[in-house]
This record gives structure tokens, sequence and C-alpha cells, in this order.
């Protein structure tokens, strides 16, 4: 698309008061991009927390380009706003902020009132709750009522039209979201006072439920009593699950393919929320004429492993009409919690972002990096993760923000402990990357092709209520190996290979894709045949079929005969030395051995065994080659066959490690940025790099540029027209240019302005 022209100039201390403001996504140097009055901003914003009273934030001194409220509303039987707060809020921060502009983080439950008018809209779990005197939890309406949905998509349209219309368009963005936290979580989230609740069992759901199911099932009974294993259910009886049913599996990891009543339920549940999330942010684009962005918490799929008992619950697991909605433009989260740790961890999304540019929309990000400051506030422990010093602050800060825009994400600074960035070094890291993050906007920020790593969101619906598959699968590796194997690297759904969109990616990476069909697999091979690319198939892609459990269909997929064995045990594969360039991987600790575990499971835990396990069975086979064994069967757990037009390789452990990631990306032509295991990702014309290990670093780029510069440094790199080093410290982050002289021109002219100064 054309790129709009852009005029760089010193700023003044301009206002908005008066000026009308529009707010469009447009496509812009390769990724979805805000524009405001036809300009490009990155959507760099400072929350406000309002509490008792109204609370400034450390970081308000840096000049945010926008600001951002945070604040819950009750919606009453009459749907109206109290204008007159926020209002008042807005103008506050305006009073102090003249030149930025806003947005707001509406946070909608039902008022008592509401509550008492229609007590048959709330949901009914398997723990009672008086929702008009118990205070577990902020009251939560059933997803599912047409009453909630009516009432709650009437107050944000009017909220956001009386705001549109009182400052002119200034508020850029509504990000609309309800449960707890805001965060379309419903309120048996169980770290909500530690209990757990079950299902909803409201009629209004009942009527929900079996309405999805006759869609599904397309009113076949046969059909709902063969995926269910009931001869007796039908469409008017059949009901949400009970506490037990939704525990059960069948075989270790997996829930039966046909006892489907827990899994359908889950993606009811998900579309229910999903459905609320596309009629607020309707309501946001009546309300402003379209004029204003709409955002919601949705899509955070990746954090299954994490919290596995949890995320089944919490309904935001569907997002794929979402992602067609031509009224929602971001989908928000933070970035995942574990495994942030300076060095060998990462900041990467809970979302597929490959799937958010496919779809042309933009991550907004909770930016809620911890400090040094975090143990005195109470928040320290292994989930919230604090860090040593406010040297290494600024480098975990620069390492996050910098990810953000490199995937070209907005983000809003979340101060979640009083005074967290309170220290000269916060203030002046943050202040250093909004400008930063004024530059990089007009950098080519398009997608570079190197590992494309395959989700089925569905999937995560039938396995089981624990993290230890899916942890190691989608969320370990994620922090710890897809990033750290020096090959740029996305994240996309299953069904996003037949996007005619895709990078031209070498290495193609399917984990949890239990559910997978023939003709998603068909779309994945001719993928890779289109690149000449390689697939790596993680445990069992394809096992759960309508008709049961097929470890045929696994290996028709796969491209090798595929065994299991009813064990559980530590998927630990050890490498053949000599058996393939591939099985003798270098790293900075030497050659790899083994892979499949972390030193933390060779303990009596056995806290990753997993089950059950699956091999290779090569017995016959003359044109495939073993690289490794799985340690627990002494079995072939790591093979690699050639195929018409591409590589099939077939791992028998829930990841592959950094090291084997980039041998196999060498070898099948992608381009290797670093050849060691730091954090790396890239752009088309950026690069981020968090340095694991002290020492010097020799980076290679995939065509000759004409221009490196040091975004953080603000300095020119020398270079040899593809080739850099760099030493760094170890946990030092560095965020790099790599393109054309008069880009670099562009992005210190933009570095240099001021909020607000076109």
């Amino acid at each position: 698309m054309a790129e709009a022209a852009s005029t760089l100039r010193a700023g003044t201390k301009t206002t908005w008061a008066g000026r009308r403001v529009k707010a469009e996504v447009r496509w812009y140097r390769g990724a979805p991009t805000i524009f405001v009055n036809g300009r490009p901003i990155h959507g760099g914003s400072v929350l406000f927390r309002t509490r008792s009273g109204y609370s400034w934030p450390s970081l308000s001194r840096i000049d945010p380009e926008i600001v951002t409220p945070y604040v819950f509303f009750n919606v009453g039987p009459e749907a109206e706003p109290n204008y007159d707060e926020i209002e008042g809020h807005f103008s506050e921060v305006f009073d102090k902020h003249p030149r930025a502009l806003g947005g707001y983080i509406v946070n909608l439950g039902p008022a008592r009132e509401w509550v008492f008018a229609h007590p048959d809209e709330m949901p009914v779990y398997d723990r009672q709750i008086d929702w008009k005197t118990d205070r577990v939890a902020q009251a939560d309406a059933c997803w599912a009522s047409a009453v909630w949905r009516r009432d709650s998509a009437l107050f944000v349209e009017r909220l956001a039209r009386h705001l549109h219309r009182v400052f002119r368009g200034r508020i850029i963005y509504y990000q609309v979201g309800a449960g707890t936290c805001g965060e379309n979580g419903v309120v048996f989230d169980p770290y909500y006072g530690g209990r757990w609740f079950c299902g909803d069992f409201s009629a209004t759901m009942y009527a929900y439920f079996r309405d999805k199911l006759r869609q599904w099932y397309k009113n076949d009974v046969a059909r709902l009593r063969r995926a269910w294993g009931s001869a007796s259910v039908t469409f008017d009886t059949a009901v949400p699950p009970e506490r037990v049913e939704r525990m059960r599996t069948q075989w270790f990891a997996f829930r039966s393919p046909t006892r489907s009543q827990t899994a359908d339920y889950h993606r009811a549940l998900s579309e229910a929320v999903e459905e609320c999330v596309m009629l607020w942010a309707e309501a946001v684009k009546k309300g402003t004429s379209g004029e204003s962005l709409t955002a919601s918490p949705l899509g955070s799929i990746l954090d299954n492993g994490l919290n596995a008992f949890m995320v089944h619950h919490n309904g935001k697991g569907a997002f794929a009409r979402a992602l067609k909605c031509p009224h929602l433009d971001m989908l928000e989260s933070p970035a995942s919690y574990v495994l942030r740790d300076p060095g060998i961890g990462d900041t990467s999304s809970m979302i597929p972002l490959g799937t958010l540019r496919l779809a042309g929309k933009i991550w907004l990000r909770d930016h809620d990096s911890r400090t040094c400051l975090v143990r005195k506030a109470g928040l320290s422990s292994d989930k919230w993760l604090a860090v040593d010093g406010p040297w290494l602050d600024t480098q975990v800060l620069f390492r996050d923000t910098a990810y953000s825009l490199l995937k070209g994400g907005a983000f809003w600074w979340h101060e979640i402990a009083d005074k967290m960035f309170r220290l000269p070094e916060h203030v002046g890291i943050a202040r250093r990357l909004q400008q930063v993050g004024r530059g990089v906007v007009h950098a080519d920020r398009t997608t570079a092709p190197g590992l494309a790593v395959f989700v089925d969101d569905r999937s995560n619906y039938r396995q089981a209520n624990s993290n230890r598959l899916i942890f190691a699968m989608n969320y370990e590796s994620r922090r710890l190996h897809w990033t750290h194997s020096g090959l740029a690297c996305e994240t996309y759904r299953l069904d996003d290979a037949t996007d005619p969109a895709m990078p031209r990616h070498k290495v193609l990476m399917v984990t949890n894709a239990f559910c997978m069909t023939d003709a998603q697999a068909a779309a994945v091979k001719a993928l890779a045949k289109r690149n000449r690319a390689t697939v790596i198939w993680l445990v069992a892609p394809g096992i759960q079929t309508t008709h049961g459990f097929d470890l045929k269909h696994v290996s028709r997929i796969t491209g090798f005969k595929i065994r299991a064995v009813d064990v559980e045990a530590l998927p630990r594969i050890t490498l053949i030395r000599g058996a393939h360039p591939w099985s003798r991987p270098a790293g900075p600790d030497g050659v790899l051995g083994s892979f499949g575990t972390s030193a933390v499971d060779f303990d009596d835990a056995g806290g990753r065994g997993v089950g059950p396990l699956f091999y290779a069975d090569v017995a016959g086979e003359k044109d495939v080659a073993v690289l490794g064994e799985l340690d627990a069967l002494a079995e072939p757990g790591l093979v690699v066959r050639p195929m018409d037009g591409y590589t099939s390789v077939y791992c028998s452990a829930p990841f592959v490690h950094n090291a084997l990631l980039r041998a196999i990306g060498k070898d099948s032509g992608a381009h290797v940025y670093l050849d060691t295991d730091d954090l790396l990702h890239a752009a088309k014309h950026l690069l981020l790099v968090h340095a694991r290990r002290e020492g010097r670093k020799e980076i290679r780029w995939p065509a000759a540029a004409e221009s490196v510069f040091d975004l953080g440094a603000g300095r020119p790199v020398k270079h040899d027209g593809r080739t850099w080093t760099v030493d760094l410290k170890r946990h030092e982050t560095k965020f790099f240019f790599a393109g054309p002289a008069n880009t670099v021109e562009k992005i210190r002219a933009a570095m240099r302005l001021k909020t607000g100064a076109w």
C-alpha cells in the first residue's frame, strides 16, 4: 500500500484543543500501523490507574504520546454512563499533557441494580454464589446473555459517543473488556481468592450451548452422540460438563476425542466471549463514527500451557472470527509472565503475532515489565519477576519495548506496583524508548522469513487440565529456544498456512496440532513445497480424530510410521553423534548431547514427565535417518526423511533445542543472523539482540545494508554491508536499524520530535 507522506520537523508545544482527530489503522512500512490525521505513530502510552482519587504514574514525566486512564464501570439497567466522572479524568490528564492523545481502558461489569433487575442473566456455578451479597469478585453477567450484550454494548456506544464529541476524537482508542480484571476472564479464575468455579449452568448458557451444538453438529443427533460417547444425549438435554468430567482424560495428556463435551463447552464459552468483544468494538465504532480505534483482550492461546487449568476456563481461546471483524483493530494482552528472565528468557506475546499481522490487526501490549523496586512493593515471585539493580532494569525494559516496536505493536506502560518506575534510570530509558518508537515506525517492519511455528487453538480444548505437555511445547520452548536459535521467528494459527501473504519461511514447526485434519496437513505440506522448506512435526499431529485416537493418521501426516506406548516418562532424546549433520549441533556449552528435558526434570518429582510416549518405527525404512533416541523407550525419537519437494522431521519430544533449530535452519536455507543462543528478533530493517552471555557477537544481515544504526545509542555502526560486530555485556540489549541511508535520516528526524509535533 502507498505509504503516507510525512514532513518531519522540530516540534513546538502544541495542544489538541479544538482540533478534530481521526484515528485509523493502515499498512505502513510492512506492518499495520496507527495513523492519526494521516500521520503514522507508534502508539506508546502511559497508563493512569484510578483507585481512590487520581494517581500520577512515574512515567507521566516522559512526554507520552498517549495518556490512558483505566476505569471500572458498572453497567446499570439504564445503561447510562457517568459522563462527568470520566470526562473529569480526561480533562485532568489532558491539562497536564496538552500535547498527548488519549486512550481509554473500559472495564465493564454489571451494577448491583442490574443484577437485581436481571437475576436470570447471571452465571450459575457448581459452587453457589449470591450475586446480590457475595463479594467473591466483581459480578460477571453470563457471557451468553442477550440482555447483558444489549446493555453493555449500548453503554459503550453512549460513552464513546459522548467522549468523542467532547474531546473531538482526541481519545483515539478504546480498549473494552469485562470479567475479572477487565481482561475477559470469567469470575472463576482460580487466582481470584484461590477458588475454582466450574461451568456456567444457567438457563441462558444452556440455551446458548445447545444452539452452538446444533450449529457444529449440523443438527445431527447421531453425530452429537458419537462425539460425546453418549447414546442418550440430545440437543435438548445437553448441558455443560460437571467438575470431574472437565478434568477427565483418557490417554494421559489427551481428552478422549469421542468424549467431546468438555472441549465443546470450552469452545462455546470462548465464542461467547469473542461475540461480546465484537459487539463492544462495533459499539465504539458506532459511537465515534468509525474515527476511533478499538481493542480488547483476546486470543491469549500461547499461555494455555502455563496455567492450563485456568486458561481452559477463562474464555479467551476463540478469536478466528474476531480477526475478520472490521470493527476490531487491536488485540490486547501482556507478554507471557514466566521466563522473562534476563538473558535466558524472552518477552514474547501470549497471542500468535504472525496471525495478527496477516489479519491486519495490531498487538496492544500491557507493558508491565517489573523492575528492581517490585520486591519492595511485595510483588516478587517467580511469576512476577523482578530484576537486580537499575542498570539491568534498563536492559530489560529496552528488550521488552523494542520487541513490541519491532513487531509493529502499540503498548501502554503499566506501573502495576506503585512507583515501580520511579528511578531516574527508569524515566530516562522510557523517555528514550518513546523517542525510538517515534523513529522506528518509519523503518520497514515486514516479517523476516525464518522459523514459522504453527499452533492450534482448538487442540488446546482437548488437552489435560494440567500444563506438562503444552507448557514444554508452546510456552517454555517459545521463551528459551525458538527466539534463541539465531533465526527470525514468528507464530501462527494452524489455519494460516493457506494465507497467500505468508512469508517464505524455510523452517516450519507444527506444535500442538493434535486435532489436525488432512486438509490442514496438506496446507502445511503445500507451503513447505512452495518454499522448499523443512517441516518439524512434534509428538503426534492429528492423533485426535472424530472417530478416536488414530496413529495411522499421524503416520500419514508426518511421513513416518509412528507408534505409541501407554507410559508416562521424561521425553528426553539423546542425539546419535555422527548419524547426521544435524545430530552434532554446536552451542556455547559445546556439542549438544540431548534435549527434551531441562535440569529441573532430573528429580523424583518427574515434573515434566508426559504421556503417552510416541516414537518412529524405522524397521525396513531405507531413506530415514535416525538422529536421536527417546531415552525412556530406547526407540527412535528424532528422525528425518526427504519428501517430494520438502524435508520432513519427526520429534517425539515436545520441543526442539535452539542449537538444533539453528543447525536445521542453516541446512534448510534459512538465514541465521547469529550463531550464539542470545535472544534475537528480526524484521526486514530491524534487529533486537539481548545477550545471554558476555562477548563479541558477529551479526550477519540477509542483504546488503547501506546503513546500520544503533537506535539506543543514537549513532551509526561500522559494518561491511552485510556483517558487523558488537561487544555486549551479559544481559545487555541492542536495537539496530539496517537498511537505506535515507530511512536512517527519517528515523533520526522523527526521534527529535516532541509529542504532537506534526
